[in-house]
């Protein structure tokens, strides 16, 4: 049973990227916190925000953003289940202005993605 779950665990969260569990605001608004889990435990996992080049010109607007996944190293076999927040901040993502205020902005990997409301 023990071995089930290990096996059940890896194959949810696979080697292959980090699950997006959720992504919200901080309570100053200016703050991006995306909640994930990944396997892993050996080596150091470091997370960027790719945002999209097009944005949909609806009302509010649609943008997407790929969370990118490094790994210090190449690949971390160990086979722990890790949960960390990356922080990302809005205005250094130019999330701030006045063109995406009240705008959906979808978050991505290849294995999950979380959508938000932006302030």
């Amino acid at each position: 049973m023990k071995y089930f779950a290990l096996f059940f665990l890896f194959i949810v969260f696979g080697a292959e990227a980090a699950n997006i569990l959720s992504a919200r605001l901080d309570s100053d608004q200016k703050n991006l916190l995306i909640d994930v889990a990944y396997s892993g435990g050996c080596k150091k996992h470091y997370f960027s925000l790719k945002m999209d080049e097009m944005c949909l010109e609806t009302y509010p607007v649609q943008c997407a953003a790929e969370l990118k996944e490094e790994i210090e190293d190449g690949e971390d076999y160990c086979q722990g289940i890790i949960r960390h927040q990356a922080v990302f901040s809005l205005k250094k993502h130019k999330l701030h202005d006045e063109y995406y205020r009240g705008s959906k902005l979808t978050i991505y990997n290849k294995k999950s993605s979380f959508s938000i409301k932006l302030p």
